[in-house]
């Protein structure tokens, strides 16, 4: 019994750990994606994941759709927006890693610092595979926080994005996606 109590200890010390590491807000680069044709702004903010940028990959997808529909974009760790004035954007994407079936808290911790009434949102949903409650929960956070989300989407690294396309990898099938999910977006004037 006393065995299988260290082991229980060791693994939950090993889960806390990791979920630590996982959750610490990371650094990286503000990368701008302009149009030629540009007449709206989009701020994409996301907290980068330190095993694998599938965060910044999809931003980016994003950001290229965007362009071909007329937008600007700024893409940022979210480390990098303490002084953006989010009012210069119409529109912004919030991207979250799931952790233990939730948004990581660096994104929580985000949202409820900042004002996103009426703001126009797409929450972006990643993980391996089981995103259902994360997602749920990103979009409650934001329409508590005021934001008008106009587009909730998942992307999954391990479980198949779309059954049809099996000759693609997870990967490539969710940054088409990526892709399309930014090209659609239409906003009013």
């Amino acid at each position: 019994m006393k065995k299988v109590i260290v082991i229980l200890l060791v693994v939950l010390l090993l889960w806390v750990c990791l979920t630590l590491f996982t959750q610490y807000s990371g650094r990286g680069p503000s990368i701008p994606i302009t149009s030629d044709h540009s007449s709206q702004n989009c701020l994409i903010v996301y907290n980068p994941d330190p095993f694998y940028n599938f965060d910044f990959l999809i931003c980016d997808k994003i950001a290229e759709g965007l362009k071909t529909v007329g937008f600007d974009s700024q893409i940022m760790t979210l480390d990098k927006t303490k002084n953006v004035e989010l009012s210069t954007y119409e529109l912004i994407v919030i991207c979250s890693n799931t952790y233990n079936f939730s948004p990581d808290w660096s994104t929580q911790k985000w949202i409820k610092e900042k004002n996103l009434l009426n703001k126009k949102t797409i929450a972006v949903t990643l993980g391996a595979g089981s995103t259902k409650r994360s997602k749920d929960k990103l979009e409650k956070l934001l329409l508590h926080n005021g934001a008008s989300v106009i587009e909730s989407k998942s992307f999954w690294l391990m479980k198949p994005n779309d059954q049809e396309k099996s000759n693609k990898t997870n990967e490539q099938v969710a940054l088409e996606m990526a892709f399309e999910l930014g090209r659609s977006v239409k906003l009013e004037k």
